[in-house]
């Protein structure tokens, strides 16, 4: 049994005749005929009949057209996903990522991506969500992932994923170093190392901590997460970052942010005009690792919560 005649059958009976099949598969009429008949021999029974009014299918042939559906979707199917495996084969992914994001999402994306794809070349920029953004527009970028919302622009679709719990980092001598999770009205009398206004991650935490009953006191404002770091080092105050492994914070602790607190997503971006579906594996590992990001904050709340 040949998909290709399966595929002539479907169109007889949908177009009821032989002369309308072979004008929609572009085939001569007598290998329509063909088709047909070898079908009827290998199965032994007259699949179709003919009458004044065109050609009709017998109920072998009504049961042999859905399964014939079927195999022809599914083998569709297939063929597009291996398509996603041959496009990625070699070439380039051009991959924007905030600072921020970088220690938490990429480690699991690059590790996925490579043993999906070993051939494929990764080129990663960070930078702020609204530079990104624009170089998605230009198609310097294939894929960015970002933390939402973020401004809207035309020609591109916005894809939110999954909540990303929130940690503090403070210095290795801060009173909440050893606690299991803080609720930010404790922290009210803390200096503030954060991005610069309308940044989405500033924006999160001036509503998180107006909702806590107090107004950030920004101590420094910066462009990156190393920046952010470097400075909580310094002194100059306290930051809320994702959630990330302990290890990467040190010498810093990285205390877990009670919950609930706003809402505050990630997700990721793609230029819709241009033809994304070889993206559509890529952006499959990209959702994982967002969502074992959320994951990985609330086992660590309840582990930490146990511990305590």
């Amino acid at each position: 049994m040949e998909l290709r005649d399966l595929r002539v059958l479907v169109a007889v009976i949908e177009e009821g005749g032989f002369t309308r099949a072979a004008d929609r598969l572009h085939l001569v009429q007598s290998s329509v005929s063909d088709a047909v008949r070898r079908l009827e021999r290998e199965f032994g029974l007259r699949l179709v009949d003919r009458d004044r009014r065109g050609v009709r299918p017998t109920p072998a042939g009504e049961r042999l057209l859905v399964w014939a559906k079927v195999l022809l979707n599914s083998a569709g199917r297939a063929s597009e996903e291996l398509s996603e495996f041959r496009s990625f084969a070699g070439g380039t992914l051009r991959l924007g990522l905030l600072s921020t994001m970088v220690p938490v999402v990429l480690p699991r994306l690059l590790t996925e991506m490579h043993a999906r794809f070993p051939h494929l070349e990764v080129r990663v920029e960070e930078g702020l969500a609204t530079t990104l953004v624009d170089r998605l527009v230009t198609c310097d970028l294939d894929l960015v992932v970002l933390f939402l919302p973020t401004p809207h622009k035309d020609g591109l679709t916005f894809v939110e994923v999954s909540p990303v719990p929130f940690s503090v980092i403070v210095p290795a001598t801060h009173r909440v170093r050893r606690r299991a999770s803080v609720a930010l009205a404790h922290l009210a009398d803390e200096r503030w190392v954060t991005f610069p206004p309308q940044n989405p991650g500033r924006l999160w935490l001036e509503d998180a901590c107006i909702r806590a009953g107090f107004s950030p006191t920004v101590s420094a404002v910066v462009e990156t997460y190393a920046q952010q770091r470097m400075f909580v080092e310094a002194g100059y105050g306290v930051a809320v970052v994702p959630y990330g492994d302990a290890p990467l914070w040190q010498p810093l602790h990285s205390v877990p942010l009670d919950v609930p607190l706003p809402d505050f997503r990630a997700g990721y971006v793609y230029n819709t005009r241009q033809q994304y579906r070889s993206l559509t594996t890529i952006t499959r590992l990209v959702r994982d690792a967002l969502v074992d990001v959320a994951t990985a904050g609330a086992a660590a709340r309840r582990f930490r919560s146990r511990t305590a």
